[in-house]
């Protein structure tokens, strides 16, 4: 199975040619994640994954032959596996920010890969980690995205019968606005309904259609899920979110990882609240270490994610 390390995984189809990123393209993305911030012509930095040209080239597939179409091997499980993928982590580490114009190119390899096999109810997982390094039309490096997933043979389904909401508390979100911060301070909190509609959204802006997302039924009937999906990279933006709206325009996130708990299904309330743990020198001036959780309705943790961000601390002008 290690021959497979170093292989290219989702590849770019032949002949494909990627389009300049659009305004259209940066505002379905912000409004999916009902980021209010004057980007002034940037993006925010998850962006960088929807600018991959690999979603577009498969819109016309199913979902099962999508995700099959991500192996350059025969599945573990045979032909009639109906695949399922669960990220257990994504980090992005960034250049720089996409701005509108570029035109982006990104090519996937694997770069570890296991196989784990069932023990105490789970069932056996090909766990695969693969980097997507993106570069513009000059050949320059926008950054990178590691995910480390697995796929399983069925949906880790889980019982969803929890106790009453907590109690919803006002959105608090906090602005740097030239402060130097210091370990300790929070960033404050914000909470939204992962809904149908929310879901749909957000899988239109990344162009990723894949059924388990945005079709309650589809996902009960073949996966045994009690809802409709949300995507862990929706999530960890939504974790990044909170982030950006602290910083000022002139700061930005070098790296972000996020840990993903547990899964979050449609018409889940998540919370998102956010610390400084940690700041420190660094090769470009100040950088503010940010740890960050998004809770669900029920107090449960369902990811979790550390961000780098690099700070303008001298010429912080704040936000309007």
């Amino acid at each position: 199975m290690r021959q497979w390390v170093g292989c290219e995984y989702w590849p770019n189809p032949d002949g494909f040619q990627a389009e300049p990123v659009r305004g259209i393209d940066v505002a379905r993305y912000t409004a999916a994640l009902e980021d209010t911030r004057d980007w002034r012509g940037s993006t925010p930095p998850g962006f960088m994954e929807v600018a991959s040209p690999n979603y577009l080239a498969y819109l016309n597939k199913s979902g099962e032959q999508f995700l099959r179409g991500l192996l350059p091997f025969e599945s573990p499980w045979g032909s009639d596996w109906k695949p399922m993928m669960l990220i257990r982590q994504e980090r992005w580490e960034i250049e720089r920010n996409v701005v509108i114009g570029d035109v982006i190119r990104g090519r996937s390899t694997i770069t570890d890969i296991s196989w784990t096999p069932a023990r105490k109810g789970r069932p056996e997982m090909l766990s695969v980690e693969f980097t997507k390094r993106y570069r513009d039309a000059g050949d320059g490096l926008l950054g990178c995205v590691v995910w480390d997933m697995v796929f399983v043979e069925h949906a880790l389904a889980e019982d969803r019968h929890s106790p009453e909401e907590s109690p919803l508390v006002e959105d608090s979100v906090a602005l740097r606005a030239g402060r130097a911060p210091h370990p300790g301070d929070s960033l404050g909190r914000y909470t939204r309904r992962f809904d149908t509609e929310a879901l749909v959204r957000w899988s239109a802006a990344i162009w990723d259609l894949g059924l388990p997302h945005i079709d309650p039924d589809y996902a009960r009937q073949v996966y045994g899920l009690p809802h409709a999906v949300a995507h862990g990279p929706f999530i960890n933006a939504a974790l990044a979110r909170l982030v950006t709206d602290w910083m000022d325009p002139a700061d930005r996130i070098r790296q972000h990882r996020g840990r993903f708990r547990r899964t979050a299904v449609g018409n889940d309330r998540l919370t998102f609240t956010a610390r400084v743990t940690e700041v420190k020198s660094g090769d470009t001036g100040t950088i503010a270490i940010v740890h960050a959780q998004a809770m669900n309705q029920h107090d449960e943790l369902l990811a979790e994610s550390e961000t780098h961000c690099a700070l303008d601390v001298n010429h912080g002008i704040g936000r309007a």
